[in-house]
C-alpha cells in the first residue's frame, strides 16, 4: 500500500508539473481561480475590526490579477508610507500610473491592493497592542547567510499575520536594518521574555517551541495545530504560496504580491539610500555571484548573453560580490573575488564585500535603484532585490548561457529547468517542489503565476 501511495503522489506531481509548464509553453489560457468573499469596508475610520480582508471576486487569470476598486489618494499615499516602497527607485512601480504603453513597464499591483494590504498588517499590530494574539513565530536566525535570513523573516510574517501570532527574531541579525516595532526582539523585548522562558538570553526553552522542517515538507506542516513555531532554517521564499492552508490567506490579502508588500514592510526605506548604495541615471543593473560550481559560467561572460533579453552591455552598470552585478554599464564586484572585468563592456563597475552585511544590504538597495535588473542565477538577494522593487526584471541562467525575461517582479525564487545534483546551494523543483496531497491546487497556481 505505501508503494503505491508513492507511486500515486509521483504521477501526480509529473502530471501536475508537466500540465504548468505545457501551458507556458504553449501559451494555453490559465486557468480562471475566483475568490469569493463578503464585502469589506476599507474606509480606515471603520470599526470593522476583522484581522482578514476577504476579496470579493477576484479572478486569477493572465497576466498577474490586479484588482482595481477605487481607494482616496490620501488612503494611497497612506499606504504607500505604511509599506515603506521604494519611492526613489528609478524601477519604482507606481500603482497610481497604468504604464501599458511600454511593454517593459506595466503596473502589478493596484493602489486598492495596497491600500487593502497595509489595513491588514496594521489590524495584526493593533491585535499586538492589545495582546489578542495567540502565541508567536520565532524566527531564529542565528548562522544563517543575510539572504536566507530575509526568506525566513518572511515567512515569520506570513505565519504571524495569517494566524494571528506574535513575530520575534534577533534584530541585530537584520542590521543594518531596521525592522519594525511590531517585531518582537529576543533579546530586548521584556514581553517576550514574560511570557517565555529564556535560556541565556539568546533562544527559548525548546520545551514551548515547534521547530517545523523547512525543507520540501515546509508547506505540508499544519501550523494551525501548533501554538508557538519555531523556524530555524531557511527555504525557497515564496514556498507558503504552495502551502493549502497558508497560501489562501496570502493571496485573499496581498495577491501574490506578498513578498513586495510584506518585504518592504519589514526591510524597505522610504528614503533614498546614502550616495554610495544608490545609482544615479542607470537604465540596467548586473548582479554578478561568483559561482561556486564550475559548470556555471562566470560574470565576467554575462555580457555575451544581454541581446537575448533586449538590451546591449552598453546600457548596463555591473555590481559584482560573490553575490552582485549592476548595468547602465556598472557592475557589483566582490572584494573577496579576483575576477578580471573589462571596463569597456560597463558604464560603471562596483565592488561589494559578500562577507560584511552592511555592504550586501548596500548592494541591495545599489541593485534596486536601477530601472532594470538582471540577477544572477539562483541568487536570493537578486530575487529579493526584484521583489522588493516591484517590476519585472531578468536573470542570467548561467547553466543554460542565456538570459531569461521574467513575467513578474515575484517569480524566481525557484529554479525548474535542469540542475546539476552536486549544486545542493541552489533552490530547484526536484528537491523543494512537493505535493502532500492536499496542496495541489495551490502548487498549481504557483505553477500558473510564479513559475519562470
Amino acid at each position: 500500500m505505501n508503494q503505491m501511495m508513492v507511486v500515486m503522489k509521483a504521477f501526480i506531481f509529473i502530471v501536475l508539473v508537466c500540465s504548468g509548464l505545457l501551458q507556458i509553453k504553449l501559451g494555453r489560457e490559465r486557468i480562471m481561480n475566483t475568490v469569493t468573499g463578503t464585502s469589506h469596508n476599507l474606509n480606515r475610520n471603520s470599526k470593522n475590526n476583522s484581522l482578514f480582508i476577504p476579496v470579493n471576486q477576484s479572478k486569477y487569470g493572465k497576466p498577474l490579477p490586479l484588482e482595481d476598486k477605487d481607494t482616496s489618494e490620501s488612503n494611497m499615499k497612506w499606504a504607500i508610507e505604511f509599506l515603506k516602497l521604494p519611492v526613489w527607485s528609478a524601477g519604482y512601480n507606481n500603482c497610481a500610473k497604468d504604464d501599458h504603453g511600454n511593454s517593459e513597464r506595466y503596473r502589478e499591483v493596484s493602489c486598492y491592493e495596497l491600500y487593502r494590504a497595509a489595513t491588514v498588517i496594521e489590524t495584526w499590530e493593533n491585535s499586538l497592542k492589545q495582546k489578542e494574539t495567540k502565541g508567536l513565530v520565532f524566527v531564529n536566525t542565528t548562522n544563517q547567510k543575510f539572504p536566507q535570513k530575509l526568506s525566513m523573516l518572511y515567512h515569520g510574517i506570513q505565519l504571524a499575520i495569517s494566524l494571528n501570532k506574535m513575530l520575534v527574531t534577533f534584530h541585530n541579525d537584520f542590521e543594518p536594518l531596521k525592522l519594525p516595532s511590531s517585531i518582537f526582539d529576543a533579546i530586548d523585548n521584556v514581553d517576550v521574555k514574560n511570557r517565555f522562558d529564556v535560556k541565556n538570553n539568546l533562544n527559548f526553552n525548546l520545551e514551548n517551541l515547534t521547530i517545523v522542517p523547512t525543507n520540501h515538507l515546509f508547506n505540508c506542516v499544519d501550523f494551525r495545530s501548533i501554538d508557538n513555531i519555531e523556524i530555524k532554517s531557511s527555504s525557497w521564499a515564496q514556498s507558503l504560496y504552495t502551502s493549502n492552508i497558508i497560501a489562501p490567506i496570502i493571496k485573499q490579502n496581498f495577491g501574490y504580491h506578498a513578498a513586495y508588500i510584506l518585504g518592504n514592510y519589514l526591510f524597505g526605506s522610504s528614503e533614498k539610500p546614502k550616495s554610495e548604495c544608490f545609482i544615479d541615471n542607470t537604465e540596467i543593473v548586473v548582479e554578478g555571484w561568483v559561482p561556486e560550481n564550475k559548470g556555471l559560467d562566470s560574470p565576467t561572460r554575462y555580457h555575451e548573453f544581454y541581446n537575448r533579453c533586449g538590451f546591449n552591455d552598453n546600457e548596463t552598470t555591473m555590481l559584482f560580490s560573490s553575490s552582485l552585478i549592476t548595468t547602465n554599464s556598472s557592475i557589483i564586484h566582490d572584494l573577496n573575488m579576483n575576477v578580471d572585468f573589462s571596463q569597456s563592456n560597463y558604464d560603471k563597475i562596483l565592488h561589494f564585500d559578500s562577507n560584511d552585511q552592511h555592504s550586501l544590504v548596500c548592494e541591495l538597495h545599489a541593485l534596486i535603484s536601477a530601472r532594470k535588473i538582471v540577477r544572477t542565477f539562483g541568487s536570493m538577494l537578486g530575487f529579493w532585490a526584484n521583489a522588493l522593487q516591484g517590476s519585472k526584471g531578468y536573470y542570467i541562467n548561467g547553466i543554460d548561457h542565456i538570459c531569461v525575461n521574467l513575467t513578474n517582479s515575484q517569480q524566481g525564487s525557484l529554479f525548474h529547468t535542469f540542475v546539476p545534483r552536486d549544486y545542493h546551494w541552489l533552490y530547484y523543483a526536484n528537491d523543494w517542489f512537493y505535493l502532500c496531497g492536499t496542496n495541489v491546487d495551490e502548487a498549481h497556481l504557483y505553477l500558473d503565476y510564479l513559475l519562470w
